[in-house]
């Protein structure tokens, strides 16, 4: 029965990015560390940290430098939508949710604050984002 169900269902459409959201990503990140260290926005800045990330997963590494020693490596899982919005400079904890008719929602990264869906980049709820190498707890004073 789920296998009929998912074949009747249509398939999700591509996720496509901006070729600058890399960048511009990098930048808001380095923004959200920098307001971490200012008292006035601090609490302000955890609480959309904490927004953005589910969990941190630490993995043991061969270390690069130490012979037989091993370094710890730090996945990020977090909210795609989330990280979209900081992206666009829009405010992290306003997420619209809207049914698609298929059971599941979707969550929409509006560009000028309406719900319209053609000027919306639709992003499934299901999707998740993993950072991994590179990604070090004290390069975001965690």
């Amino acid at each position: 029965e789920l296998e009929a169900l998912l074949a009747a269902s249509p398939a999700p459409s591509v996720v496509r990015f901006h070729p600058s959201m890399a960048g511009t990503y990098r930048k808001r990140i380095r923004e959200l560390i920098a307001a971490l260290t200012e008292p006035a926005h601090a609490s302000e800045a955890k609480d959309a940290l904490r927004g953005l990330i589910e969990k941190i997963v630490l993995h043991p590494v061969p270390s690069t430098t130490a012979k037989g020693g091993f370094e710890l490596v730090a996945d990020l899982h977090g909210s795609l939508a989330g990280l979209l919005r900081l992206a666009t400079g829009q405010p992290v904890h306003v997420v619209t949710r809207v049914a698609t008719g298929t059971g599941a929602a979707e969550m929409q990264l509006v560009s000028n604050g309406t719900a319209s869906r053609s000027q919306a980049i639709d992003i499934m709820e299901e999707l998740v984002l993993v950072a991994g190498a590179g990604f070090e707890p004290a390069a975001f004073r965690l």
